[in-house]
This record gives structure tokens, C-alpha cells and sequence, in this order.
């Protein structure tokens, strides 16, 4: 008889918020009531391909990501003010390459 408290019945995944909510909206739009009876689902089917489900949020991702980078690049830029005006300079090393 297995356990009533099973470990290998359970499973855990560490989402951050908006990425929950982005799986609670494709199990809402794949017929499942809860995202976790969803992520269940995905985990069991192992592999096999479950039914697509379009992403419609990749929009939103990229202008996020976006957003992120321009904010990057104004504290760089405005690092690099404070610096020259402390009458620091320095140069960035060129990127390695990926050897491809």
C-alpha cells in the first residue's frame, strides 16, 4: 500500500509572480481549473507533446526585457558621467568570443 504522503506524488516548482500568473492563464486557456493540476499534467506527460498553446504574451516579455535594458544603460551612462567628472577613465574589455 503506498503512502498517504507520498513524496514522489508531489512536486514542487518556485515560480516567480508573473511567471505563475502566465501559468495559471495558459492552464485557464488548455481547460485546466488550477495551474497546478496544469503543471501536474505537463510534468506527467513526460516528454510527449502536450496541445499547444500560443504564446501571447511574448510581446509583453520583450518589452520588459527591453525596458530593463534601456534602464542598464542610462545607470552605465550615468556611471560613466560621474567617473569621467571624479576624472576616472577607463575602457571596457573587448567581449570574448563565443567560438563559433
Amino acid at each position: 500500500m503506498p503512502f498517504l504522503n507520498d513524496p514522489r506524488r508531489t512536486v514542487t516548482i518556485n515560480l516567480y509572480p508573473d511567471e505563475y500568473e502566465s501559468l495559471a492563464e495558459d492552464a485557464l486557456t488548455a481547460g485546466y481549473q488550477t495551474p497546478g493540476t496544469y503543471a501536474k499534467a505537463l510534468i506527467l506527460a513526460r516528454g510527449e507533446a502536450p496541445e499547444p498553446i500560443l504564446d501571447q504574451r511574448s510581446e509583453e516579455r520583450v518589452g520588459k526585457l527591453q525596458g530593463a535594458n534601456e534602464w542598464l544603460l542610462e545607470q552605465f551612462e550615468h556611471a560613466q558621467a560621474v567617473l569621467r567628472k571624479a576624472g576616472v577613465f577607463f575602457q571596457l574589455a573587448p567581449r570574448p568570443s563565443s567560438g563559433q
